[in-house]
């Protein structure tokens, strides 16, 4: 059985239980519940997605590839071994079949709980308005027995899944704060552009194509014959190779298949730089055409930078778009990069 790897994880590690009174009543409204249990929004924009947590967690920042960020709260026993605990993972290379993932997921559990036996049979809901799994296992850590509440989504090309646990004895009086919770996960809207007053449209002089860019940003066209042009603006203005935030467009001439080079280019990136990482593979529509987007952070004159291209075929060359910035700053910038994209669109020559 194949168990997926997890590329991408946000771990929350709260007292779950009753930041604010429990309630309970099918009755009861979604936004009504959450505005009783004191939930504030959390908006994650590089992995696409919204869920509320309670208002008294505190953000922490970690270096590692499984949590890149934690929202944790002070338990009142410090002794106690179990944190309740809230985790949204998100992994591109997850079985879309959400039976089978659930399956590769418990496979995860035994590895790190023990044997896993399941509480709750599997059944189907939403997640983020999307078809999701549901299922509860129960293990134990530490001596202590854990309950695990599993939802499941397929979206946007990669597996999100939202970990809820606890104990078995506090199971029951939790139930508010997890339907609440889940209830607030939402994805965001892929087609989402930034104000259109603030974007121009840049007209190949060659009339390849159009692209909307940043007003305030510069533009050069590159006297290399592959790159097209690059949109920009400047980190350092003593530094002109070092940009806050960067789109280019390439064409190569004489491509039929953008796998290939794909296959080749992660190749080169991990014999070469081991500071590269994947973070996001899927295909999407760029331009009326089937693109391969791949999203990825590096390093560059000792600067961490994300990175996402998107390649396709068009005319008989391959087109490369490439929107760049510095970790920190790439998902402010998404907005304006995915803005650009949705723009993107191949025009007759002149």
């Amino acid at each position: 059985m194949r168990v997926p790897m997890l590329r991408i994880m946000l771990v929350v590690a709260i007292e779950i239980g009753c930041a604010a009174p429990c309630i309970g009543g099918d009755d009861t409204k979604p936004n009504d519940r959450s505005a009783q249990l004191g939930l504030l929004d959390f908006h994650d924009a590089k992995h696409g997605f919204k869920v509320k947590h309670p208002a008294d967690w505190e953000k922490e920042k970690t270096e590692t590839d499984i949590a890149p960020a934690s929202f944790i709260a002070k338990l009142p026993d410090d002794d106690d071994p179990i944190r309740e605990m809230l985790m949204i993972g998100f992994y591109i290379d997850g079985n879309p079949d959400l039976k089978q993932s659930m399956e590769d997921l418990k496979v995860n559990l035994e590895r790190d709980y023990g044997p896993i036996t399941v509480y709750e049979s599997a059944s189907e809901t939403k997640l983020g308005g999307k078809m999701a799994r549901r299922m509860v296992f129960d293990g134990e850590k530490a001596g202590v027995p854990v309950r695990f509440v599993e939802v499941m989504a397929f979206a946007h090309g990669a597996i999100y899944q939202v970990n809820i646990s606890t104990t078995p004895k506090r199971y029951q009086r939790m139930q508010p704060t997890i339907s609440a919770i889940v209830e607030s996960f939402s994805f965001d809207d892929p087609d989402e552009k930034t104000d259109p007053s603030k974007l121009v449209t840049y007209d190949d002089h060659h009339g390849r194509f159009k692209i909307d860019y940043p007003s305030k940003w510069e533009v050069r066209v590159d006297p290399r014959e592959f790159l097209q042009v690059v949109f920009f603006e400047k980190e350092r203005p003593a530094n002109g190779n070092l940009y806050k935030g960067s789109i280019q467009v390439a064409r190569k001439e004489g491509e039929t298949d953008f796998a290939p080079i794909i296959a080749a280019n992660k190749q080169e990136r991990l014999r070469h730089d081991p500071t590269y990482k994947l973070l996001h593979d899927d295909r999407i529509t760029v331009a009326g055409r089937v693109a391969q987007r791949i999203i990825f952070t590096t390093t560059i004159q000792g600067e961490s930078v994300e990175r996402a291209e998107y390649y396709l075929i068009f005319d008989n060359a391959l087109w490369t778009l490439y929107m760049d910035a510095g970790e920190e700053r790439f998902e402010e910038l998404w907005p304006t990069f995915n803005a650009a994209v949705k723009s993107f669109k191949f025009v007759k020559a002149k």
